[in-house]
């Protein structure tokens, strides 16, 4: 995995002090790390991935900066689950699971699973003038999927997100959790270019929007293609790789580095999960 986000965040203000304060708290919570625990008890022989974390300081500060929120309390994923399956219908059998382990009524659920039909970006068709990070980054994911108009923050593409605030009786303050489930394609398509292309601060934001949605939309398809076993359904998705690279030749070719570079990243991990060896600090199971 190759990172380029930049990892000197230190709290500057009395917000991101707070920021910093409220993750330690998490981190030595008693009731926190037994809700953890509870949560993965859900974990069977559908789950072929489960993870959790607590947000490191510095990546929250860097999130409460670039997303331009006006208090931490927009902040919405301190605490973080995923869970990756096989199939998208299995997703909603381990929804109702969930639900009844964590009985709180406060859900907000947000299906990002839908890709929109495919128009071609081409280099320059941006325009990022007076926009913020936030907006520029969830414009770039309106182009790929079907997205809530009034959808204010900035949740992986091909994801269903069940987003949570909790209180625990050891904190005073309740924690934001994002439980975030994919399937196996949609996982190995957004870990393949999430650090190299979403994650990465040292791109400029008219090169960084086309390469999420045109590097989204490449990797998506070679996953698909490396898993479909119907010889006609793996043309049609041959067929579309195609039409993507060559409607986007002169941005591809012009960004072939950083392109290939997320080509070969993705080509390790779907290795990685046909032999079940670890996909960086995830271990795939079943």
């Amino acid at each position: 995995m190759l990172s380029l986000m930049k990892k000197d965040f230190v709290a500057e203000n009395y917000d991101e002090e707070v920021l910093c304060n409220r993750i330690e708290q998490i981190q030595k919570s008693e009731y926190v790390n037994k809700f953890i625990k509870e949560i993965e008890s859900v974990v069977d022989k559908d789950i072929k991935v489960f993870a959790n974390r607590i947000k490191k300081t510095e990546s929250a500060i860097r999130t409460f900066r670039l997303t331009g929120y006006e208090s931490i309390d927009q902040m919405y994923d301190l605490l973080g689950f995923l869970f990756v399956v096989e199939k998208e219908e299995d997703i909603e059998k381990l929804v109702k699971k969930l639900k009844k382990k964590i009985k709180n009524d406060n859900f907000e659920t947000i299906n990002l699973l839908k890709e929109k039909p495919y128009k071609a970006i081409i280099s320059g068709e941006n325009n990022i003038e007076n926009k913020s990070y936030r907006e520029l980054v969830k414009n770039s994911f309106n182009e790929l999927i079907y997205m809530p108009s009034d959808l204010k923050l900035i949740l992986p593409p091909f994801s269903y997100n069940l987003l949570i605030k909790k209180t625990f009786k050891d904190l005073d303050f309740y924690v934001p959790i994002e439980i975030r489930i994919q399937t196996k394609e949609e996982f190995i398509t957004t870990e393949s270019y999430y650090y190299t292309i979403h994650k990465n601060d040292t791109l400029p934001m008219n090169i960084k929007i086309p390469l999420i949605i045109i590097g989204f939309r490449i990797l998506k398809r070679m996953t698909e293609i490396e898993f479909i076993t119907d010889i006609k359904n793996k043309e049609e998705k041959i067929k579309e790789l195609q039409e993507i690279i060559n409607d986007n030749k002169e941005f591809i070719e012009n960004n072939k580095d950083i392109i290939n570079m997320i080509i070969k990243e993705n080509k390790e991990i779907i290795d990685c999960w046909k032999n079940k060896k670890p996909i960086y600090e995830f271990k795939i199971y079943n």
